[in-house]
């Protein structure tokens, strides 16, 4: 490190004395072994993949000329050479992360490969969805036992595409175990945030749970159809907003934050859907069902969500004040109102939404002026040139008007960044 090289030069130069020095030493000594830690760890787990991968390849070469015998005593090989590797890791390596993650990681793909190779020996019937069900119902004890983040992560990524499959095509009873299973991880999830929480794995888990859940949460009932799913995926979306604004994510990266990213640009995404015309009309032409709420699931899921989104969102404003609100934190209030009006031959949302967004996209750009931030800047500069751009296709303007536009949104960006960069050199001076 630089500063190890400058330490010498310091204390020559009396800025520090030889205990300060001392220390420092000792301070990236201990920051060096868990990068070299990290890289073990990631190269195991690699290493373990490529090797299965290779095992397959040689096996797959000669599998047909295999008597039953001999496949299924290879298809059970691997599972028994990674459960006691497992086991000598349980035994003699329980506090070495390259040793547990890499053995968890080989004996979850052997459970895979094991229920594949025997159903396709023996024939045994199913479909990809019970074989994915099956195989993280087997491997999810590992989660604790070793335990092992990777073997969750592999979970997530196995209950999602599980949940998906079977909640959007056939019903959401269905996918109860993809509930379960979600339950299940979560002490996981809690133990990686309480003993690491600036870990990799933990950041990983703080993507991929966000994610999972939005992915999988519409296939509740007919949610994804029904007339409630607005309120429950800006709600949810809302709840994003206000966990990665917590005191927990306020002093880390926006690349270990999935939940301010999934929430600030999901509400975006979200609010432009909302400023078509399009949008509001499925909404009214569903309208005929409010009569039938009580037999609605995504009502109450709708209730539900809007309640927590609220809590959360009081609990921030009493936490920051309202003068550090964003626009953005209460996009879930507005919309929901707007939403009741609907039904009451109120007209024209789209545009209620536009000045919405046209709001959110000038109060950005204050923000990145107040705070010297380029990217904030220019991000508030972008909302506005897609909202314009949004203006475009479903409104009648003429090419020059359109011209102007586009020019103006271009020197909008080149004074903002030279103003702000001009602003930073006067400070630094």
């Amino acid at each position: 490190m630089q500063i190890k090289k400058d330490i010498p030069e310091l204390l020559e130069a009396g800025v520090i004395n030889e205990e300060t020095a001392t220390r420092i030493i000792d301070y990236y000594k201990t920051r060096e072994k868990p990068a070299e830690n990290r890289m073990l760890v990631v190269f195991g787990i690699i290493g373990a993949l490529l090797v299965g991968l290779g095992i397959i390849l040689i096996i797959a070469h000669n599998w047909d000329n295999l008597s039953k015998l001999t496949k299924s005593i290879i298809a059970f090989t691997p599972l028994l050479i990674a459960q006691i590797l497992c086991g000598y890791t349980i035994l003699k390596k329980k506090d070495n992360k390259a040793w547990t993650e890499t053995c968890s990681t080989l004996l979850f793909f052997a459970v895979g490969a094991a229920i594949s190779m025997i159903s396709q020996i023996y024939h045994i019937e199913g479909d990809l969805d019970s074989f994915i069900l099956s195989w993280m119902l087997l491997c999810f004890p590992l989660i604790y036992v070793m335990p092992s983040s990777v073997v969750s992560l592999f979970t997530l990524i196995g209950i999602t595409y599980y949940g998906a499959s079977t909640g959007y095509s056939r019903h959401w009873v269905e996918s109860y175990w993809y509930y379960v299973i979600l339950i299940g991880i979560l002490p996981h999830y809690y133990l990686l945030y309480k003993k690491s929480p600036l870990g990799n794995f933990t950041a990983f888990h703080h993507w991929l749970i966000p994610i999972s859940f939005i992915w999988i949460i519409p296939s509740l009932g007919k949610a994804y159809d029904g007339i409630f799913f607005p309120i429950i995926l800006i709600s949810i979306l809302s709840t994003y907003l206000s966990i990665g604004y917590s005191d927990y994510f306020k002093l880390q990266s926006l690349k270990r934050n999935g939940y301010r990213v999934l929430g600030y640009f999901g509400s975006l995404i979200f609010l432009f859907s909302f400023s078509f015309q399009d949008e509001w009309n499925r909404i009214r032409n569903n309208s005929s069902s409010i009569s039938s709420l009580a037999d609605s699931i995504d009502f109450y899921l709708a209730l539900f969500t809007f309640g927590l989104a609220t809590l959360l969102f009081i609990l921030r404003i009493r936490t920051v004040g309202w003068k550090n609100i964003q626009v953005i934190e209460f996009v879930f209030i507005m919309f929901s109102i707007l939403f009741c009006f609907t039904f009451n031959g109120i007209w024209h949302m789209q545009w209620i939404v536009s000045i919405i967004i046209l709001t959110i996209g000038i109060s950005t750009i204050k923000r990145g002026q107040s705070e010297s931030q380029l990217s904030t800047l220019n991000l508030g500069l972008i909302i506005l040139s897609l909202l314009i751009f949004c203006r475009f296709i479903d409104t009648e303007m003429s090419f020059v008007l359109r011209g102007i536009l586009f020019v103006s949104i271009g020197v909008g960006f080149f004074m903002g960044n030279y103003w702000l960069i001009k602003k930073r050199k006067r400070h630094e001076k």
